[in-house]
């Protein structure tokens, strides 16, 4: 969306997006989330590592919605090795560049064990972490409305379609900072910042050349600053990045 000038008409799916109740719900709970080891980066593995994370996530966004009113299931997650068929189409290990994807047709979240190995082997962690975090807040974007809240502008305003991508994606990145800092005690983050900010600003996103109408996710500078932000404020309130200027979701 443009950057915003002036009050939004009350009620309408703009007015949602910039002031969606989920952008006061305060810090997430702290949680006690050591990384489980991730060895080899097997399917085992990686599925071990993943839902000791997922559980984490649920504990840790549960309250938020319960603050809000939504009394959702928690999400599925498919760890998948092999072609796999879901409402929002089917996918085959190493196709293009999707690492894990969210589908709000089941609310379920997907990851490529091979697509992340390739992109990360076992090694990078926090690539995981921020991956799979990153795609919970695609969820917490469903379960508050936001997703649906952007469906409806993008009705009214199809020229935005880029801009609002890049805006949905990198606040989906942001609550994945949030979330770092609920579990960096314990994971631990604390003594890995300088290596958790390398990650975060170069594992994700675009490049600057990568054509225009295909910055959909906004660039790996963008993604940094946006998993940052999150971590740095801790809160939800971060994360607004349809009220940010262009230059911060390009």
């Amino acid at each position: 969306m443009p950057t915003p000038t002036g009050n939004p008409q009350k009620g309408t799916a703009e007015d949602y997006l910039l002031n969606a109740d989920i952008y006061r719900t305060g810090a997430l709970p702290e949680q006690n989330c050591k990384a489980a080891n991730l060895g080899s980066g097997s399917l085992a593995a990686q599925k071990v590592y993943y839902q000791k994370l997922f559980t984490c996530l649920n504990d840790a966004w549960r309250p938020v919605f319960k603050e809000l009113g939504q009394d959702k299931p928690d999400p599925g997650l498919v760890v998948f090795d092999k072609p796999v068929v879901t409402p929002c189409g089917n996918f085959a290990p190493l196709s293009g560049r999707v690492l894990a994807f969210y589908c709000y047709g089941n609310q379920v979240m997907y990851t490529d064990v091979q697509q992340m190995n390739k992109a990360f082997g076992p090694q990078q962690d926090l690539a995981y972490l921020m991956t799979i975090a990153h795609e919970y807040g695609h969820h917490v974007q469903g379960v508050t409305g936001l997703f649906y809240a952007r469906a409806v502008y993008l009705q009214d305003h199809p020229d935005q379609k880029l801009e609002s991508s890049r805006r949905n994606e990198l606040q989906a990145s942001c609550f994945a900072g949030v979330f770092s800092k609920a579990v960096a005690k314990t994971y631990p983050l604390t003594s890995r910042m300088d290596e958790f900010r390398e990650q975060s600003s170069n594992s994700f996103g675009e490049s600057p050349d990568t054509p225009p109408d295909e910055r959909t996710h906004g660039l790996a500078t963008s993604q940094g600053f946006w998993i940052q932000n999150g971590f740095n404020i801790g809160e939800s309130k971060a994360c607004n990045t349809y009220a940010a200027p262009a230059n911060l979701v390009r």
